[in-house]
């Protein structure tokens, strides 16, 4: 037998490579205590874009190289910066933004996403172009900026400028926007569009504003008051009129009839600021659309493409997969749902069986109507209840393996089971 293992991270506590061997673990336990012969076992680590993905990536079978960059965190401090090198048919730099502008990286009371730049993603990017990356993917989640993405430009050479002509210092942030007039691009995003293929791993689809946008569904994640994220949202609306004043302005500059060259039909002559995934962190995948002419795909497709996560599963008798909290949300295109998606394309090819079972940390509202249709045929969480982090370290690792023994020991008695909870 051949059993897969592929969660994503549970966040805050161990990251996917960690979380795929204690279920591993918990599978030989089980199968020795019953004397069952031993599966083979095939670990593929998966992310969404979010904190932990480039880590997840190094772990899969792809491997990679990690590069250290020094740069900038969110409140302008000196960190260090790293991306994940991947060569394949070509140079792949795998950028999580969440490494230099995560609000990990900042104090609790020092949040303040009016004040929080970008500017060290845009360092990462500097570096991967230079060394020779003709592809980059950015994965964006957990953010502590929310600047729109323009201190991210600002430090590939974009300079911004104020009504009286005077340039806008490093580090721009959101509050900067307000007083942007102008800027000039300079040329290194000229020749980043035209000599690159950027992509943003995104798992939300929410667009740059409104009430679905970045500011009103993201601002108080990042320590915001209603004030500020009034402030925000009118920050972002104005760069938004800005860019799309430039955009939509033929001969302004030839560096935008090559990115709507670049763009095509994709995204060409659209209202940027709708399209889903531009909320994403702080607008960050605004910035990379508009200045960078980066295209937005969900992120959990686009590392589960790199790691060939459906050759792993194609010769599998069985997959298992898990994050930290199942919900209505994973059916939204999270990791689990890509897992249960690729399984059951693999089943409807081969015609025949292949159950998924899910091991969670705990459980919110969802359908398990909505679960089959994903080819989900168990769903085990480790905590009856959403419990917190100081008795996740102390008793995690038990309760997660608890819920392995649960789910394969269910497996082999052929029970499907679902939670109550809906």
């Amino acid at each position: 037998m051949k059993i897969v293992i592929s969660p994503n991270s549970f966040k805050e506590w161990k990251a996917s490579k960690e979380i795929a061997e204690i279920i591993r673990d918990a599978i030989i336990e089980y199968c020795s205590a019953k004397k069952l012969k031993q599966p083979q076992f095939d670990i593929v680590p998966i992310g969404d874009g979010g904190q932990g993905t480039i880590d997840a990536i190094f772990d899969s079978s792809i491997g990679g190289k990690y590069i250290p960059v020094d740069a900038i965190d969110p409140l302008g401090r000196d960190v260090m910066g790293e991306y994940l090198s991947i060569i394949q048919d070509e140079k792949i730099a795998f950028i999580e933004m969440a490494k230099v502008s995560g609000l990990h990286l900042i104090e609790p009371e020092l949040r303040n996403p009016l004040l929080t730049t970008s500017y060290g993603v845009g360092q990462l990017i500097k570096d991967a172009f230079n060394k020779g990356h003709k592809r980059m993917i950015i994965g964006i989640g957990g953010a502590g900026s929310h600047d729109g993405g323009v201190g991210m430009v600002q430090a590939l050479g974009v300079r911004f400028f104020d009504k009286e002509g005077n340039e806008l210092p490093h580090y721009i942030n959101n509050e900067a926007i307000e007083k942007i007039e102008r800027w000039d691009l300079g040329k290194l995003v000229e020749r980043i569009v035209t000599q690159t293929e950027i992509k943003v791993a995104s798992d939300v689809n929410n667009p740059l504003l409104g009430g679905e946008g970045a500011s009103y569904v993201f601002g108080k994640q990042k320590g915001a008051t209603d004030a500020q994220v009034v402030t925000l949202e009118k920050n972002l609306s104005r760069l938004a009129d800005i860019a799309e004043r430039y955009l939509t302005t033929r001969g302004l500059s030839s560096y935008y009839d090559k990115l709507m060259a670049h763009l095509g039909t994709d995204y060409g002559g659209r209202n940027f600021r709708d399209i889903g995934g531009t909320g994403a962190a702080g607008g960050l995948s605004y910035g990379l659309l508009v200045f960078l002419g980066a295209y937005i795909e969900k992120g959990v497709n686009l590392v589960s493409d790199l790691v060939q996560l459906k050759k792993h599963i194609e010769d599998a008798d069985i997959v298992v997969t898990g994050e930290g909290r199942l919900d209505y949300t994973t059916f939204r295109g999270k990791a689990v749902m890509r897992v249960g998606e690729l399984a059951r394309k693999v089943k409807v090819e081969q015609e025949r069986s292949l159950p998924v079972l899910v091991i969670c940390g705990c459980e919110g509202a969802y359908d398990a109507k909505e679960a089959n249709i994903y080819n989900l045929d168990g769903v085990y969480p480790a905590s009856d209840r959403q419990i917190g982090i100081e008795e996740i370290r102390a008793k995690g690792d038990i309760y997660l393996k608890n819920a392995a023994i649960k789910a394969f020991g269910d497996f082999v008695k052929r029970k499907k089971p679902f939670s109550s909870l809906r």
